[in-house]
């Protein structure tokens, strides 16, 4: 972590099948405690608590794993902004399952900033890192900023 602070938004969960595979083995001692409502919503589907808890665990490994993605990307977003005069400076990342991609939002001198990010180049960057990822990223961040002044590498 290079030291940003932002805040980030995950809504809901997911879990990947490792992250399933990983809670099914994980020891009882690990699970989480069920609340009373989600020991009625295991009942009411006919599983066992146990069950339940573990489902719960890979949905909070998911959880974990979308939030370090998250971290990631505000973090390479703020590099981008860094490398750019105009104090602009990433104040929070949020998951948007509605168009299955990621929000950046961007303070500036005049207003906040949204820069939608595609799942698709999120996956490519995060996974890759490669010159042509981070060329892509860098080019859709600093078209999305106010164009009222030039903005000018550093």
């Amino acid at each position: 972590m290079n030291g940003f602070s932002f805040q980030i938004r995950i809504p809901g969960y997911s879990s990947s099948a490792d992250e399933w595979r990983k809670a099914q083995r994980a020891p009882t001692s690990e699970l989480p405690q069920l609340t009373g409502e989600q020991k009625e919503v295991a009942q009411k589907f006919g599983v066992t608590e146990e069950e339940y808890a573990r489902n719960v665990l890979a949905g909070m490994y998911g959880r974990q794993r979308m939030r370090n993605r998250a971290q990631a990307l505000g973090e390479a977003v703020q590099d981008v902004l860094q490398g750019l005069s105009g104090g602009y400076r990433v104040v929070a990342v949020s998951r948007n399952v509605d168009r299955l991609g990621w929000v950046v939002r961007i303070e500036t001198s005049k207003e906040d900033v949204d820069v939608f990010i595609s799942q698709e180049m999120a996956d490519d960057f995060l996974d890759s890192g490669s010159t042509d990822d981070k060329e892509r990223l860098r080019a859709r961040v600093v078209s999305s900023l106010p164009q009222d002044a030039p903005i000018r590498e550093k």
